[in-house]
C-alpha cells in the first residue's frame, strides 16, 4: 500500500497490539448476488418471469454472468451513460412480422426466438417472412421522440438477432434488409434512426448477435437443424461476423455510442477473436461502450430481466427488462407489467447505481402497440416531474428504507427520498443522515408541507396533508454542502491479500466516529476509535461501524485481510508446450477429485490454450486440464475461472479458486502469491447440460489496479507428456 505509508506507524501498532486477529480465509471470490423485482416479495417474483421461455432461453442472455471485470473505459467515456440512467431497448426484425405465430398457431415464448421454436429450415423461415417485412408505419422520429418523451437518453436497437437476419444492406449475406420490400424501396431504418437520434439529442446503440442460426458456417447447429455440416467452417463464419460488425461501426450509421453484443455463450473469446474485434471497433468508434456479451468483460455488466439485490455489482451495470414476457412483439403475450412497476424498477435500479434499459417490441408494421405506448407515456409523465431524482443520480450510503428508495445527486448536496408506501402517520425515517437539510420539498406537490428532524444519525421527515403520486413521490432534501451521510464505513486502503503488510484506511465519516475491531467481535462505542491508518501484518478479520452521539449508524463493515504465503516457482522448464487434458463422460454435480481419472470412455489430448476440447461431447462430461504456468514476476496473481458449469483451480497443490457445482456462466476469482518460475496447475470442470464454457483469466503484479483479467498467453503454458 502506498497511500497510507507509515503515517502514525507507532500509534497504529499500539492499536493493533490491543487487538488480535485469528481468522483466515481460504479464497477470495465475488459476492453472492440474489435477484428480485423492486418492491416485490420473494414469493411473488415467479409471477413476473417469462413462463413461456424454453430451457435454452433460460440459459441465454446474462444467465448468471458475473459483474466483475472491465475493459477499462474511462469515466469520461461513460459519463453520458451514467447521466442518462434510462434507455430504450428495441427488438425488431423478421420475427416482428410473425408476432409469435406460425401457420396460424400461437407459438409460446420469446418472439425473437421464433425460429428456434418452430424448428424449420432457416431458408423456409426467411422465405416466409422476408417478403412480408414492409413496415409502412415505421417512423424513426416517432420512435426517438417516444424514447425522449419517456425520459430516456439512449436507444439500443437490434441489428441482427440469433435468427441471422441483418437490418441493413450488408456485403456479407443475402439474408439482409435488401431481400425485403422495405429495403428494395430504398428505406434504411438504422440510418434513419441514427439521423433521428442526432436531431433529438439521443445516443444510438446497436445490438448484434454473435450466434447465427441461419449461417451455414456457424457451429454448433441446433438439434432441430437437419442441414448438413459438411464444409461448414467456424473460422470462416467468424471472418464474416467480424465484417458485419465492422460495417455497423465504419461510420455509415454515424457515431455509435454502444455496441451491445449477445449470443456469445457457445464459444470462447479465442474462437470469436473477440479482443481483435473490439480493438478494431474502438479504433473506428473512439469512446464507444461495449457490454459484457462478447466473451469479454466489456465496459459494463448486463443482468437480464433481473435487478440485483443484496450484494451489488462492483462495476457499472445495466438491467435490460421487458415490458411484458417477450422481447420481440408477440400478439398473444398479455403479461404486461403495470406502469407503477416500471417506475419503481427504475428508481430501485438507480438507487443501486445501475442503468435501466427498458424494452419495446415494435409491431411488424413499424409502430408501437397500445400497451407499449401507454407505459412509455406514463413513464414520461413521471420523469417530467421527478427526473431530477434519476438523471445523473446514484446511490446513498444509508440503509435501504422499507418505505421506498434513496438517490443522491452527483455532488452529494441533494438526497431524494422516493416514497413508494407512505406510513399512516406520514412520517418516514432515513437511518444514516446526521443532520437536517437546509430545505425540503415534494416534487410536483409544492403545497405539501415538509418538516424534518435529525436525532443522532437518524433523519425523520413528516409530510403535511396532500395527495402523493401512487407510483412514487420524490422528497428533495438539500444541504448547503455535502449531505451528512454516515452509513457503512468506506474502506479506502487495505489489500484483501498482501505479502508482508498492508495499511487499513477508512474514509472519514461525515459525522460521528468509526470504531474498529480486529478480532472478529462486533464493534461498539467502546471499541478503539479509528483515527489513523492501521498497519496490518497478519491475517485479520476487520469489523468497523460508525457511531453518532453514541448510537450506531448504518451497517457494519466486515472484511478479511489475508497475509499470503509464498508459493515457490521452479526453474525446470516442462518439456512440452501447451496443456494436456483428460475427458471423462458422465453426469456429475461436483468436479471429480479421484486420482487418477479412469473408466470407460476416457479420452486424452493436448491443446495450445486453456479451453474446451473441440472433440468434447455435447453434455454430461468432466474435464481435467493439467500443465505449468510461468510467472515472470513475483507477487500477488489473481486467477479468474469463468465456467458453465462448475470448475476448480489448484496451483502447486493449493486450491486457489473453488467455483464448483451446477450453475450458469459465472466467474470466481482467487489470488495466490507466486514466486518467479514454473507452477503446476490443475483445472477440473464439469458440464451437465445446456450451455457450456470454460476460461481461465489472470492479472499479474505488473498490472495497474482495475486492469481487466485476460487470457494467459500460450507461450507461458507447458505440460509434461502422458506416461
Amino acid at each position: 500500500m502506498s497511500m497510507a505509508g507509515s503515517i502514525g506507524r507507532s500509534r497504529v501498532r499500539t492499536v493493533v497490539d490491543m487487538l488480535t486477529a485469528l481468522l483466515t480465509v481460504a479464497m477470495i471470490g465475488p459476492p453472492d448476488v440474489s435477484w428480485c423485482r423492486a418492491g416485490t416479495p420473494a414469493g411473488e417474483r415467479a409471477a413476473h418471469q417469462d413462463q413461456g421461455a424454453s430451457a435454452a432461453q433460460d440459459r441465454a442472455g446474462d444467465a448468471g454472468r458475473s459483474d466483475a471485470g472491465s475493459d477499462g473505459r474511462t469515466s469520461a467515456d461513460a459519463a453520458w451513460w451514467h447521466e442518462a440512467r434510462l434507455g430504450m431497448f428495441v427488438h425488431w426484425g423478421l420475427y416482428s412480422v410473425a408476432a409469435g405465430q406460425w401457420e396460424g398457431k400461437d407459438i409460446p415464448g420469446w418472439g425473437e426466438w421464433l425460429l428456434n421454436k418452430i424448428k424449420v429450415d432457416p431458408a423456409v423461415y426467411a422465405s416466409t417472412l422476408m417478403p412480408r417485412f414492409d413496415p409502412v408505419k415505421f417512423d424513426a422520429d416517432a420512435w426517438v421522440r417516444a424514447a425522449k418523451d419517456a425520459g430516456m437518453g439512449y436507444i439500443v436497437v437490434t441489428t441482427k438477432h440469433h435468427d441471422g437476419f441483418l437490418l441493413w444492406d450488408s456485403a456479407t449475406t443475402e439474408l439482409d434488409l435488401m431481400g425485403t420490400p422495405f429495403g428494395k424501396a430504398g428505406r434504411d431504418p438504422l440510418r434513419e434512426l441514427a439521423q433521428a437520434c442526432t436531431r433529438h439529442g439521443l445516443r444510438l446503440g446497436l445490438y448484434f448477435s454473435l450466434m447465427d442460426w441461419s449461417d451455414r458456417d456457424y457451429l454448433p447447429r441446433r438439434d432441430w437443424d437437419t442441414r448438413t455440416t459438411d464444409g461448414a467452417s467456424m473460422p470462416r463464419f467468424v471472418d464474416r461476423m467480424h465484417a458485419q460488425v465492422k460495417e455497423l461501426t465504419d461510420g455509415r450509421f454515424g457515431p455509435v455510442a454502444i455496441l451491445w453484443g449477445d449470443g456469445d455463450w457457445e464459444h470462447s473469446a479465442t474462437t470469436w477473436r473477440a479482443e481483435e474485434l473490439m480493438a478494431a471497433v474502438r479504433t473506428s468508434q473512439p469512446g464507444i461502450l461495449v457490454n459484457d456479451r462478447w466473451s469479454l468483460p466489456g465496459d459494463y455488466a448486463t443482468p437480464e430481466n433481473r435487478i440485483p439485490d443484496g450484494a451489488l455489482p462492483t462495476r457499472p451495470w445495466e438491467t435490460c427488462m421487458t415490458m411484458n414476457g417477450t422481447w420481440g412483439h408477440v400478439v398473444h403475450d398479455h403479461r404486461w407489467k403495470p406502469a407503477t412497476d416500471l417506475i419503481r424498477n427504475l428508481v430501485d435500479i438507480v438507487s443501486k447505481d445501475g442503468n435501466y434499459l427498458l424494452n419495446v417490441g415494435p409491431m411488424g408494421d413499424g409502430s408501437f402497440d397500445a400497451p407499449t405506448s401507454e407505459r412509455l407515456e406514463a413513464l414520461g409523465m413521471w420523469m417530467r416531474t421527478n427526473g431530477e431524482a434519476i438523471r445523473g443520480c446514484g446511490p446513498v450510503a444509508c440503509a435501504r428504507p422499507a418505505w421506498g428508495r434513496l438517490t443522491a445527486s452527483a455532488d452529494q448536496r441533494r438526497v431524494h427520498a422516493i416514497v413508494f408506501d407512505l406510513p399512516t402517520d406520514r412520517t418516514i425515517t432515513i437511518e444514516g443522515i446526521a443532520g437536517a437539510p437546509a430545505s425540503a420539498r415534494v416534487l410536483g406537490a409544492p403545497d405539501i408541507k415538509v418538516s424534518t428532524r435529525a436525532v443522532g444519525a437518524s433523519l425523520s421527515i413528516t409530510l403535511g396533508e396532500g395527495a402523493l403520486d401512487p407510483a412514487a413521490s420524490v422528497i428533495v432534501l438539500e444541504w448547503d454542502g455535502e449531505a451528512p451521510i454516515v452509513g457503512t464505513p468506506v474502506l479506502v486502503g487495505g489489500d484483501d491479500l498482501f505479502l508482508h503488510e498492508t495499511e487499513l484506511a477508512f474514509k472519514p465519516p461525515a459525522a460521528g466516529s468509526i470504531h474498529v475491531t480486529l478480532d472478529a467481535t462486533a464493534p461498539t462505542i467502546d471499541s478503539p476509535r479509528y483515527t489513523v491508518p492501521i498497519n496490518v501484518q497478519r491475517t485479520t478479520q476487520v469489523r468497523a461501524r460508525t457511531f453518532v452521539d453514541g448510537m450506531p449508524a448504518g451497517e457494519a463493515f466486515e472484511a478479511i485481510l489475508r497475509r499470503a504465503e509464498w508459493i515457490p516457482g521452479s526453474d525446470d522448464v516442462p518439456p512440452e508446450p501447451g496443456v494436456s487434458w483428460t475427458l471423462m463422460p458422465g453426469r456429475f454435480e461436483r468436479v471429480p477429485t479421484q486420482e487418477p481419472w479412469r473408466g470407460a470412455g476416457i479420452t486424452r489430448g493436448t491443446a495450445n490454450a486453456i479451453e474446451l476440447p473441440s472433440t468434447r461431447p455435447a453434455d454430461a462430461f468432466a474435464l481435467r486440464i493439467d500443465g505449468f504456468i510461468h510467472c515472470d514476476q513475483a507477487g500477488i496473481h489473481a486467477f479468474t475461472l469463468v465456467s458453465d458449469d462448475g470448475s476448480t483451480l489448484e496451483i502447486d497443490g493449493q486450491r486457489v479458486v473453488d467455483h464448483d457445482g451446477l450453475h450458469g456462466p459465472t466467474r470466481m476469482t482467487g489470488k495466490a502469491a507466486l514466486d518467479i518460475g514454473w507452477h503446476r496447475f490443475t483445472i477440473r470442470y464439469i458440464e451437465a447440460d445446456g450451455g457450456e464454457s470454460l476460461k481461465l483469466l489472470w492479472t499479474t503484479p505488473s498490472d495497474e489496479p482495475g486492469t481487466a483479467p485476460r487470457p494467459i498467453d500460450a507461450t507461458l503454458l507447458r505440460h509434461e507428456p502422458a506416461r
